[in-house]
């Protein structure tokens, strides 16, 4: 049996213990520290989400302003088209003043040469309907079989534009499911055959889409509520979509700005493939 040091053993104890309650600490330092870590972590990632849907939310903003400005310039461009078309009439008219003007001054001035009482014109007076008439034909000949720009806008893009028809099946309508009927999901839409193509109109270049004002999407009223359908957006092309069960025959009338009278494409649907027509 060997003799122990009971100083040795208590310092050795001692040392011991010390490096435990340090080991300990430590742990709990870490532990705080981790603790701290996933805190501002969570912090960050709550701001960055909320930064996240400010932005979106700005983004949305700016969308809606930069469509409001397209269909504010597309107004502008509509209305300098119109101004430039009255322009036009405006000169037409002063032209034909004009040459009206130089034909009474010669109907009054054969009349002074034959001694007639100018302000005794009969309306009747035969000689005088003989000149007006002569006149007129000649200025017709003169100037030829004219066209409206209006016209000629309208024929520049009637064989470029096309409607797209296309259909998928969808789901039954709610309140339909008793029907036991297939429905499919029709989408009309104008476009350029070829795409992108232009027209020279009233000496300018403009894509012939352009020129498009609306179009009417005409339904037979026995099987449709609302069997007229306008539509305005030129960004998408004019598209409408509509979900049927059957076909039936739609007529799509294409108005172009300043024409009266709309290009007029007619088709039956189709359930099971593309159509352009």
């Amino acid at each position: 049996m060997t003799d122990t040091d009971p100083i040795a053993e208590a310092l050795k104890e001692e040392i011991n213990r010390s490096s435990r309650q340090n080991f300990l600490s430590t742990l709990a330092i870490i532990g705080m520290a981790i603790l701290v870590i996933f805190g501002v972590a969570a912090y960050l990632f709550s701001d960055f989400k909320k930064k996240n849907a400010e932005l979106l939310v700005y983004i949305k903003k700016i969308e809606s302003q930069r469509d409001d400005l397209e269909n504010k310039n597309r107004l502008l461009v509509k209305e300098k088209h119109e101004l430039k078309e009255l322009e036009s009439i405006w000169e037409k008219e002063s032209k034909e003043n004009q040459k009206a003007k130089t034909l009474l001054s010669e109907i009054l001035n054969l009349l002074s040469q034959r001694g007639g009482n100018i302000e005794k014109i009969d309306p009747n007076n035969e000689l005088l309907f003989e000149l007006a008439d002569k006149r007129i034909l000649a200025l017709k000949n003169e100037r030829g079989p004219t066209q409206s720009s209006a016209e000629k806008r309208r024929e520049a893009v009637d064989n470029l534009l096309k409607v797209v028809q296309t259909a998928s099946k969808t789901a039954t309508p709610e309140g339909r499911e008793d029907e036991n009927r297939q429905w499919y999901s029709i989408k009309y839409e104008v476009v350029t055959d070829p795409p992108g193509a232009t027209v020279n109109d009233n000496g300018e270049t403009r894509i012939a889409l352009d020129l498009v004002d609306r179009v009417e999407y005409r339904f037979d009223p026995r099987w449709y509520s609302q069997p007229i359908k306008k539509i305005t957006d030129r960004r998408r092309n004019f598209r409408f979509k509509i979900n049927v069960w059957g076909r039936t025959a739609v007529k799509v009338a294409i108005y172009i700005v300043g024409v009266e009278t709309p290009i007029v494409r007619q088709r039956f649907m189709s359930l099971s493939e593309t159509q352009k027509f």
